[in-house]
């Protein structure tokens, strides 16, 4: 047991610099992550990114990042963004197998959420996300991330 919780701190240290370096890369224009309460994340709960946009001549692209862990208990995940945006996407396969990266019980999930987007103006933007699950509180949600980067860099 003690084997195990030790795997899942190096684990969570691990996938964390790894999102650290990539956080570094010059076509990243904002990354960030809210954590998630470990009681659930609530229908009342909101992640909040706020974020400056300065170039108006590229695009972006958007991506939405959940982790979690095996305690989630569903194949998908229902998100409400900015009270207009429905997004809907899968965390798991058919066979129940968890999708994306992992390290120790830390699963995280990329979804693009907007692709060669464009602001209109410079300045301030945020994003407001909650769940759009059934259940009041879900389990198993770690943290919820944004990251926006120029369109068509890696």
């Amino acid at each position: 047991m003690k084997d195990e919780a030790m795997n899942g701190k190096i684990g969570n240290i691990l996938l964390g610099l790894a999102c650290v370096l990539c956080a570094c890369s010059s076509d990243k224009v904002y990354t960030a992550f809210q954590p998630i309460d470990e009681n659930g994340w609530t229908k009342h709960d909101t992640a909040v990114f706020d974020f400056t946009i300065a170039d108006t001549t590229c695009t972006y692209d958007i991506y939405l990042y959940v982790r979690h862990t095996d305690a989630y208990s569903y194949q998908n995940m229902w998100l409400f963004i900015n009270d207009n945006d429905t997004m809907e996407f899968y965390l798991a396969d058919r066979r129940g197998r968890w999708l994306g990266n992992h390290a120790g019980r830390l699963y995280e999930m990329p979804v693009i959420f907007f692709e060669d987007y464009s602001f209109e103006k410079a300045g301030n933007y945020s994003f407001r996300i909650v769940h759009g699950m059934r259940d009041t509180a879900l389990e198993g949600v770690h943290d919820i991330g944004l990251t926006i980067q120029k369109h068509g860099e890696e």
